[in-house]
């Protein structure tokens, strides 16, 4: 009988095969998270810079019609603000009247507002609108928890 000085067992065990699909599972989990992160960051950046861009058009509206535009909840501010804006992404107008954030949701707009009253406003002065986002949890907050808003809290 001949005997084997050295014998080699190839291949991994299970625990070890294991051990490596876990590792390459919570990799995964935090590329995903750090990706969902990073879109969510972008997208509220991209609203803020997007109120800004509704202030200057509402400003304009402002002056050449006397004062700001009265509608409810945004519901016609595509409309009223139309020629104002020359560079909305067309992808996020539903039929010429409604704007949508980069969540897909309605901006919210309220004149006269109710949270924002001094818009830009000599010093006394009154009759601000309220101009916000639902953020990221799609939820109208009134312009509180995420919602992204006109005016600082």
């Amino acid at each position: 009988m001949k005997r084997r000085l050295f014998t080699s067992n190839t291949g991994f065990t299970l625990i070890e095969l294991m051990a490596v699909v876990i590792i390459i599972i919570i990799l995964v989990a935090l590329m995903v998270f750090g990706a969902s992160y990073a879109n969510r960051k972008a997208a509220t950046e991209q609203t803020a810079a997007e109120i800004k861009t509704l202030q200057s058009a509402l400003e304009t509206y402002k002056n050449d019609n006397g004062t700001y535009p009265t509608c409810a909840s945004g519901n016609n501010l595509g409309v009223l603000l139309g020629k104002y804006l020359t560079s909305w992404p067309t992808t996020r107008i539903t039929g010429n009247t409604l704007l949508k954030d980069p969540f897909f949701i309605d901006y919210q707009y309220r004149y006269p507002g109710t949270i924002n009253t001094t818009n830009n406003l000599a010093p006394g002065a009154s009759g601000g609108y309220d101009l916000w986002s639902c953020g990221p949890n799609r939820n109208n907050d009134n312009g509180d928890y995420d919602d992204i808003a006109s005016w600082n809290r």
